[in-house]
């Protein structure tokens, strides 16, 4: 029993060695993030930042519940993948009179040595890893905490415990497939089978269908937006979103199963067949589309949701800071009710500067020219002259340059422009704004998301209007106020002290204001009538801590979680083609001892194995691209860099993947010549 179990260890230690390092990764980012979790005075001081009470702890755990249940899964199916790899292995065995029992537990040993080893490397990984994890964690939540490595014995223990456990239970799975591998079947049947069904008229029009059915599935995703917001009911809603979505599954599948194969018979019928090496891949690529589609398809859904989850969790951080700069322009924002409690304890000495920016209220309707109908787009506007509006952007470039408006014109400034844009209001041209009580009509001559002192100064919408207009206009004043403090840590307390009160600024717009028979009010209550709010204190310090607690916790889970799911992907892949080489070992042999160059033979391998690799990585950006695409619009376009980069990373690590395969399955050729 000894000499076959180890013997078994050497001829498979190669793929041995990768299994144990893959789970050990795994099991390092489990330790690292459940040491995190048991360390009471390190979660206090996160807690101390976050949104709410034990905030911090409770995301990590049910990170790590996530991460298990999917190392579970994975651990699985790579196992079902490596114990198919020994077919031929397991009857030979069989036929040299071992019985099954003896095989069975000779698997089970194996597999616990192996479990063993990957618990021990990502123990040791794990602790000399915590720090780093603990590094990144504060340096995204912007905080300053000091730590070192992390070492917790029941972490340890737990996570011991649970993957002997597990290998355990591989082992056992593998103990009973043997008895799947009785003697009535033939030693040459045993291992995957290669062959492939002739081209025939139906697979063309399943290869069509696929095609048909993912181009669809883009193309309504890429128009989801607009396409949603014409639809009047949340079952017709439900049907589009769940159509789409069924479509590019089935149609990605397709694509790997038949449309991609019957592209390699098309190629192998040009001008490629007069190159032997050319035709070769071209043959070889189809048998792995064929042979490997559902793990590509696997793949490629673990692309899409890996660059998807980095992606938008790198987007939602950016958009968190984005979000501080256009919600609150300084260091506070006050209105005229807010500036009375906000002066009560700020000392002279602590405000640097201080602007204020006069604006009136009205109530008004946004129509189009082009159509006679009204559409009931009453609400409030907050207008200011132009002058006032320059004179802000002097202090905050960023807000869109103007030409002088004429007397008819406006700056319309909103919620979300870039979603409204893709929705109904690029349905339309040349938008005008009315304002009943003074019977002005303004016309909409540029659109922008960004407010003067920020968007959390405002109602719900800004006009931006010429001087001479705005001083015709009669209509109560809003005067807001914008304050730049200085950085001592008494400012900071009292700010923090400042932001657990709520003051809020109401105003009532009934019927009779929105048709402009009444003034609009702002008061300190709520009134009985339909009314919009806002904070009459706005405090920039407070907001960017609760922010950056936020949603540095959930980029730092999506880095995490990203990780697994981009070392699963890759490993699979590695792992599969790993396992077609051995099984089509023999043909690279034969074709070598016909005359066949090494040096071409190489190239076909690097070659199919990159196409392998670059296919899900191909698919997967695209449909990262499409909801990356979704997210900025309902984001109002935070910006597409960070997604980029992490799209790069993810090739280079494929690329990495990929030499790493064709690297070993050259060693693997190497040592069975």
């Amino acid at each position: 029993m000894r000499q076959l179990i180890s013997r078994d260890l050497r001829r498979h230690a190669t793929t041995t060695v990768l299994f144990a390092l893959m789970g050990g990764a795994i099991i390092a980012v489990l330790y690292a993030v459940l040491a995190m979790t048991e360390n009471v005075a390190l979660m206090a001081k996160l807690d101390a930042g976050a949104l709410t009470p034990d905030m911090v702890p409770a995301f990590l755990v049910v990170t790590v519940v996530v991460i298990l249940i999917f190392t579970i899964v994975f651990l699985l199916y790579m196992n079902a993948i490596l114990v198919a790899r020994r077919d031929r292995e397991i009857g030979v065995y069989r036929l040299l009179g071992l019985s099954a029992r003896r095989i069975g537990v000779s698997l089970i040993v194996q597999a616990l040595i192996q479990g063993a080893a990957a618990i021990g490397v990502g123990l040791v990984l794990g602790v000399l890893l915590s720090k780093f994890f603990v590094m990144g964690l504060v340096r995204l939540m912007g905080l300053r905490i000091v730590s070192g490595l992390l070492w917790s014995p029941r972490a340890a223990l737990e996570l011991t415990a649970l993957f002997l456990l597990v290998y355990l239970v591989l082992g056992a799975i593998n103990a009973l497939y043997v008895t799947a591998s009785p003697l009535r079947r033939p030693l040459w049947r045993v291992g995957q089978d290669t062959t492939l069904a002739p081209l025939s008229g139906w697979r063309v029009v399943w290869a069509i269908l696929g095609l048909l059915l993912l181009g669809g599935a883009y193309v309504r995703a890429y128009n989801l937006i607009p396409w949603t917001f014409r639809l009047d009911s949340g079952a017709a809603m439900a049907a589009l979103w769940g159509g789409i979505i069924l479509a590019g599954l089935i149609g990605t599948y397709l694509m790997f199963r038949t449309t991609l194969p019957v592209l390699m018979i098309a190629l192998s019928r040009t001008r490629l067949r007069l190159s032997a090496g050319a035709l070769l891949t071209v043959v070889d690529l189809r048998k792995r589309l064929r042979t490997n589609s559902q793990s590509l398809f696997l793949t490629t859904m673990l692309a899409t949701l890996t660059m998807t989850v980095l992606g938008s969790g790198a987007m939602l951080y950016q958009f968190s800071q984005q979000t501080v700069r256009q919600s609150i322009a300084m260091d506070a924002v006050v209105s005229a009710h807010g500036q009375k409690s906000f002066m009560a304890g700020v000392k002279p000495a602590w405000v640097r500067g201080h602007v204020a920016l006069e604006t009136k209220l009205v109530a008004g309707e946004l129509d189009s020219v082009n159509v006679d109908a009204t559409t009931n787009d009453f609400t409030i506007y907050n207008v200011m002259a132009q002058s006032s509006y320059n004179a802000m952007r002097r202090r905050d470039a960023t807000l869109p340059a103007r030409a002088p408006l004429e007397d008819d014109q406006a700056l319309m400034v909103v919620y979300g422009r870039a979603l409204l844009q893709n929705t109904w209001m690029r349905q339309r041209d040349d938008w005008w704004v009315r304002l009943p009580r003074t019977k002005t009509r303004l016309s909409v001559v540029q659109t922008t998301s960004r407010y003067p002192l920020g968007a959390d100064a405002y109602f719900d919408r800004a006009l931006v209007v010429s001087n001479r207009t705005y001083a015709k206009l009669k209509a109560p004043l809003d005067v807001l106020h914008g304050y730049t403090l200085g950085s001592a840590q008494a400012v900071g307390r009292y700010l923090t002290s400042l932001d657990n009160q709520d003051t809020e600024d109401y105003v009532s717009f009934g019927k009779a204001a929105l048709a402009g028979k009444t003034a609009l009010r702002v008061s300190k209550t709520a009134q009985a009538r339909a009314q919009l709010s806002r904070s009459a204190v706005n405090l920039r310090r407070p907001m960017v801590k609760v922010m950056n607690a936020t949603f540095g916790l959930g980029l730092f889970i999506a880095v995490l979680t990203g990780f697994v799911f981009l070392l699963a992907t890759a490993s699979i892949l590695l792992m599969k083609q790993l396992l077609v080489k051995t099984q089509t070992e023999s043909d690279a042999v034969t074709l070598s001892q016909l005359g066949m160059p090494d040096a071409v033979l190489r190239r076909v391998l690097w070659q199919e194995t990159l196409a392998v690799f670059a296919l899900p990585l191909v698919f997967g950006t695209v449909n990262t691209g499409l909801v990356v695409r979704l997210i900025g619009i309902m984001l109002d376009d935070p910006g597409v860099g960070t997604v980029v980069l992490v799209i790069a990373v993810f090739a280079a690590v494929y690329l990495a993947f990929a030499a790493l395969t064709v690297r070993l399955a050259l060693a693997a050729s190497a040592r069975s010549r």
